[in-house]
């Protein structure tokens, strides 16, 4: 049955100006979409379980912000789908495929803010909480010829206000990559560079009998030795089998796209912004928006690993 409330505004719509027609209309649409993104998180379910204890014993305990809430019957507390997720208090949720949109292309905190109408540091915090989960869904295995380099960065303050910007004070970061004649990615985002580390991250990722193509950097040398696994220089013959045009030309853009597109980036975020440009070259078609919701409520169902002939932007 019709409220009086619902009545009153269906007859005063005819009176309503330009401006209160198209807010009206706004808040309409973010409903529908709000609506419809709860739906989507809650029928993409990970296996329900307490978010506290793990118990399956649960009981519905109402709706709020148009998701489901649960009763634990084991430990008495309540929850939600996105309970201990990056998604978790996050509001406005009719933006958050939009928002997933402007990630899949690219986009900087400011022209995402404006093309989704929030606040540009709402912008900030949601890449961040969307990205947060990106650094584990990267390839399991390498194989067969594997081209290993790395990009040398200096170390970012981009925009602390307490730290000293020193050039002299600076650190090295290196972002090491090995990439597949599949384009299979799997990288890796440290303060150091050495043999060492190389082995703590490659070890069990590189398949028995490939081949590691490299820059002259000792530390790949040793750590291809170590594994005993074949090596060899890169060439800039493109006719030979050791051309490295996959790790090179994936540089370049990522390059590229960091200092041009977003103008640099913190250093204590870097790795979100690997992931991110990761996750964008994952698929031949390019990643859907949807996929970059589902991976910001969890990793458990939806990690995929690269798929054949992925492009890269």
């Amino acid at each position: 049955m019709k409220s009086n409330k619902f009545k009153n505004l269906i007859n005063g719509i005819d009176k309503f100006n330009n401006l209160e027609f198209r807010l009206l209309k706004e808040k309409i649409e973010e409903r529908i979409y709000s609506k419809r993104v709860s739906y989507i998180l809650e029928t993409a379910k990970d296996e329900l379980k307490c978010p506290y204890c793990s118990s399956k014993i649960l009981i519905k305990w109402g709706k709020r912000s148009d998701l489901q809430r649960y009763k634990c019957k084991n430990c008495k507390k309540t929850f939600n789908s996105l309970t201990n997720t990056p998604l978790a208090r996050l509001k406005r949720k009719g933006h958050w495929l939009d928002y997933a949109n402007c990630l899949k292309r690219g986009l900087s905190i400011r022209k995402a803010a404006e093309e989704c109408d929030i606040h540009k540091n709402t912008s900030f915090r949601w890449r961040h909480r969307f990205l947060e989960n990106s650094k584990f869904i990267k390839a399991k295995k390498l194989g067969g010829i594997v081209e290993k380099t790395h990009i040398k960065l200096k170390e970012s303050f981009k925009g602390s206000r307490d730290k000293v910007r020193i050039e002299s004070k600076r650190k090295d970061v290196f972002v090491l990559y090995g990439i597949d004649r599949n384009n299979n990615i799997h990288d890796i985002t440290n303060k150091g560079f050495s043999s060492n580390i190389i082995n703590k991250y490659y070890k069990n990722i590189i398949l028995e009998n490939s081949l590691i193509l490299s820059d002259r950097k000792n530390q790949f040398t040793k750590f291809s030795k170590d594994a005993n696994l074949k090596h060899t220089h890169f060439t800039e013959n493109k006719d030979k089998l050791s051309y490295n045009e996959k790790s090179e030309t994936y540089k370049y853009q990522f390059m590229e796209w960091l200092n041009k597109k977003l103008r640099g980036v913190a250093t204590k975020y870097l790795e979100n912004y690997v992931s991110w440009f990761r996750s964008m070259n994952e698929f031949r078609s390019g990643i859907k928006a949807i996929t970059i919701l589902y991976r910001a409520k969890s990793i458990e169902k939806y990690r995929h690993q690269p798929q054949k002939m992925t492009r890269f932007i």
